[in-house]
């Protein structure tokens, strides 16, 4: 699994507006973070990761 560092966070009921700060970058909901991990969902204090296939949830 890639290494990868989650910084701040913006969460709002509309997901289009929903941002994650992700090794210095902000990245959306859907967005390949890394080689093969992908961000599917944030929610109000965690997000769902997705790396090739095996879901998990990382709280912040």
């Amino acid at each position: 699994m890639p290494k990868v560092a989650f910084g701040g966070y913006i969460y709002s009921p509309n997901p289009a507006e929903r941002l994650l700060l992700v090794d210095k970058m902000l990245r959306r909901e859907g967005e390949e973070v890394a080689p093969g991990l992908v961000l599917e969902r944030l929610l109000p204090k965690a997000a769902i990761m997705n790396y090739r296939g095996y879901r998990y949830r990382v709280a912040y």
